[in-house]
């Protein structure tokens, strides 16, 4: 359930940005979906992108393909990363890899962490 309400966020996030990039929205929606039906080689993909400088969107997918493995202080460590560049880079993402953050957290059962990114992401004031 979690996987899905995080899925969910990500693909409905992506059209309200049109600066997002089509070879880059392209590349996500590939490595999200190899994250959630294979989540080792999504992993392997998510690495290879981000070496070849895929960004912050590189680490959506990480967490992503973490996330599906269960391995949730992982998920939110990568999720907690693509928020940080995402707010360096002043991109409109920053709130959602932040709520994706924290929900990973929750999942670790970490809720001082949760809270921590939940705060993140609603201090921006755009989540929706």
């Amino acid at each position: 359930m979690f996987l899905a309400a995080l899925l969910t966020m990500t693909q409905l996030s992506l059209p309200l940005f049109p600066a997002f990039d089509q070879d880059a929205k392209a590349r996500l929606t590939q490595c999200l979906d190899l994250a959630t039906g294979d989540p080792a080689a999504g992993e392997a993909a998510a690495r290879q992108w981000r070496l070849e400088g895929g960004g912050y969107f590189a680490r959506q997918c990480l967490g992503v393909a973490y996330a599906n493995q269960a391995r949730w202080d992982s998920a939110a460590g990568a999720f907690e990363e693509a928020a940080r560049e995402a707010e360096a880079a002043r991109d409109k993402h920053a709130p959602d890899f932040w709520a994706q953050a924290g929900n990973a957290w929750i999942a670790a059962g970490d809720a001082a962490k949760a809270r921590g990114a939940l705060d993140a992401a609603l201090a921006s004031g755009i989540l929706l």
